[in-house]
């Protein structure tokens, strides 16, 4: 049996720890130490250092949850994009690391000729299956409303089985948006999936405006096949099975459909 009393008097030591917010600014000021700006600090460095030592830690071997002052500070260096994540969520300044996103994302949303791809993963995003038509409509009136510019996006939804993907094809209709599926029957075809639409640009009209996928096997070769400009990460995890390659990939790993249309510039403000 335990001995309660030894254990408290000489095995146990209950110790209240600097504030939150001390060893915040204490880092950050380390950071300034080591060639940073205050405002790199504030919208890149930290956040990223944040993001890293939390994807470290979660590493099953002992070896690989291991990183060094030299390294850390060396991968720093490097990156030149805000981290959002569900790490960086919790830091007391998350509203303005969204608006520091946005503004790095605005470079490649204001080029329009650009083959974009939106990969999902639906169980982290707050009402996903009820606000995902929406979404995508408020994003073709925006990013695919001008025939002569505008490239369809491709949207992958992991996990979704043909059953939920033909539901979501059917409400899309509804809302009277024409998708590719690359399927015709019971078959995908990869080269109707990757196909651009036909246009008629002095009627406005594109003979659909997104295409939509899961993320079977034959979906994603098509879409490494068909070599995007851009994927938008909106995912904790992206599999190996996408060719990230000469692809900008940028990587919005939120919880709401908010966030997220706030980031892409599609609404001027968010809630957090």
């Amino acid at each position: 049996m335990c001995d309660i009393d030894d254990f408290l008097n000489n095995r146990f030591r209950f110790v209240v720890g600097r504030e939150y917010y001390e060893l915040v600014e204490e880092n950050k000021a380390l950071l300034c130490q080591n060639g940073f700006s205050q405002d790199d600090v504030n919208d890149i460095a930290f956040p990223n250092a944040i993001q890293k030592i939390a994807s470290l830690s979660i590493l099953k071997e002992d070896e690989d949850r291991n990183i060094t002052k030299k390294e850390l500070l060396e991968e720093l260096k490097g990156i030149r994009k805000t981290a959002i994540s569900r790490w960086t969520r919790e830091l007391s300044n998350y509203k303005e690391l969204l608006t520091s996103r946005r503004k790095q994302l605005g470079k490649c949303l204001n080029v329009n000729y650009r083959k974009r791809c939106f990969v999902f993963e639906p169980t982290q995003i707050e009402n996903f299956e009820q606000e995902i038509v929406l979404f995508i409509k408020n994003y073709i009136d925006i990013y695919c409303c001008k025939p002569k510019l505008h490239i369809p996006a491709i949207f992958c939804i992991l996990g979704y089985d043909k059953g939920k993907m033909d539901r979501l094809i059917s409400r899309l209709y509804e809302k009277g948006i024409e998708a590719e599926t690359g399927y015709r029957g019971s078959i995908f075809y990869p080269e109707a999936f990757i196909k651009n639409p036909e246009r008629k640009v002095s009627e406005n009209w594109l003979q659909f405006k997104i295409k939509i996928c899961s993320d079977n096997k034959e979906c994603i070769e098509a879409i490494n096949r068909n070599k995007q400009d851009d994927i938008f990460q909106i995912a904790e995890h992206l599999s190996d099975a996408f060719s990230t390659r000469d692809v900008n990939r940028e990587i919005l790993d939120v919880n709401s459909f908010s966030q997220i249309e706030y980031l892409l510039r599609m609404k001027d403000e968010v809630e957090i």
